[in-house]
């Protein structure tokens, strides 16, 4: 085993390759140390903001809390790729990063 190397799961690239991240996240356990968090809808890397595609991120945020994740999370999310119109982006970024907020204080707090 190679105890200096760590994973950084891509949830978008692993919808693509239909891979269940909260399976991804469970096998990776101890050595995932990054996220780059963001959606599809499983054919294209869309870059949608999560909820806006295929990923279950209920069953991804209960598979970050059993394993204690305290790694780097980066948000790889794109207006331009976005579901909306332009006029809702700020409303549906502040609904995201607010729901983002509640499932890390979750996970801090060794809730599910």
């Amino acid at each position: 085993a190679l105890p200096n190397v760590r994973v950084c799961l891509d949830t978008g690239h692993a919808a693509i390759f239909d891979v269940d991240v909260a399976s991804a996240v469970r096998y990776i356990g101890a050595r995932l140390e990054a996220l780059h968090i963001h959606d599809n809808r499983g054919m294209d890397d869309e870059h949608l903001r999560p909820g806006d595609g295929v990923v279950d991120w209920n069953a991804f945020a209960e598979a970050l809390s059993d394993i204690g994740f305290s790694g780097v999370l980066s948000l790889e999310t794109s207006p331009k790729h976005s579901l909306y119109p332009e006029c809702e982006w700020k409303e549906q970024e502040d609904k995201l990063f607010n729901n983002l907020s509640k499932m890390a204080e979750k996970a801090a707090n060794g809730q599910k």
